[in-house]
């Protein structure tokens, strides 16, 4: 955490407009300081925007709460969710969808801003419309469509009627 404050000391922060949280090889929520990052940021600078991209099966639900409630209005949190039960851990493995569908739950009944990712594979693109409904029934405020696989750059596609 100390290490943090010094990179994004509080000069840094309240001239930051957006800060984005993105593994490549990792997700941010691994870290186990991600929370009080989150507080300190907000503490400093409570207009910041604040971008996650995580998998979602990090952690508890009362932590998905807690992160709802530390996070300023302008944030979007986007889950990585690629597809539905039966398909979800086929790209996106060692996670669990029941538990990452219950962690979007707290985060977004506690006033998270939450975007269903999926990337479109063989394997799941049966279940585009499902998981698009699934979203809207959520709660989820965007459902976010990666139409090319990983082979490719992805175009992005948004439905933000949800």
């Amino acid at each position: 955490m100390e290490d943090f404050k010094t990179i994004i000391n509080e000069e840094v922060a309240n001239q930051a407009l957006q800060i984005l949280f993105c593994g490549h090889f990792g997700d941010p929520l691994i870290n186990p300081h991600f929370l009080d990052m989150i507080k300190y940021l907000t503490e400093v600078n409570p207009n910041l925007l604040i971008n996650i991209h995580t998998n979602g099966s990090f952690y508890k639900e009362e932590w998905w709460a807690e992160l709802a409630k530390s996070l300023p209005e302008k944030h979007i949190v986007y889950l990585g969710i690629d597809g539905l039960e039966d398909t979800h851990h086929l790209y996106r493995q060692d996670t669990d969808f029941n538990k990452i569908i219950q962690n979007a739950q707290a985060y977004i009944a506690n006033g998270g801003y939450a975007v269903w990712k999926m990337i479109k594979f063989d394997h799941n693109q049966e279940q585009i419309a499902d998981c698009r409904q699934l979203s809207r029934s959520l709660g989820f405020k965007e459902f976010y469509l990666i139409d090319a696989g990983r082979n490719t750059f992805p175009v992005f596609q948004s439905d933000r009627s949800l």
